[in-house]
């Protein structure tokens, strides 16, 4: 007996009913769970399997079903995956009133948005910063070969150039 799981069963019953309109998959992907009482799956999930059988030769590549568990949609929508990261907290020589100064935060961020939690897990690293986006970018099944990178931090020219060219170097490293 070969055992199969969920997510790859509710895949595979996909393509046996050529349910790749959201109606008819969200169909099909209930009545699997409904047999097996399972929990609904992630998209990220049901994607990695669907990326899986497709490696392994079991099911052919399909653009309607790539479309349809693509997360966020909206995040590549132009064909442009936007990338967005931060530098090291320095000092601003601005004073404005309107902007927010956390501590160990680059100025004008704070530390629960989600690009800057980004470059806290990577210590402000350029490299890894972008190299996490990209990758979290292509789980949830956006394309990554066009991509705009924003440099946030709002003090980039209150830094010397040796780090202003470390860090350009260093995001197109990545």
């Amino acid at each position: 007996m070969v055992l199969i799981n969920t997510e790859e069963l509710i895949i595979k019953r996909a393509y046996e009913k050529n349910a790749f309109t959201p109606k008819s998959f969200f169909k099909v992907k209930m009545g699997v769970l409904g047999e097996l009482r399972e929990p609904i799956p992630k998209k990220s999930e049901l994607l990695a399997a669907y990326r899986n059988l497709v490696k392994k030769g079991e099911v052919e590549k399909n653009e309607r079903l790539e479309k349809l568990l693509r997360l966020h949609k909206i995040r590549t929508l132009s064909g442009v995956a936007i990338v967005a990261i931060l530098t090291r907290p320095t000092y601003c020589p601005g004073e404005c009133v309107y902007c927010p100064t956390e501590y160990e935060m680059p100025k004008s961020y704070l530390s629960d948005e989600p690009a800057v939690m980004r470059a806290i897990r990577s210590n402000f690293d350029p490299e890894r910063q972008v190299s996490l986006r990209l990758e979290a970018l292509e789980k949830t099944g956006h394309f990554t070969d066009k991509i705009e990178i924003i440099i946030l931090g709002g003090t980039f020219t209150a830094f010397k150039k040796e780090y202003q060219k470390y860090f350009i170097w260093k995001t197109f490293d990545a």
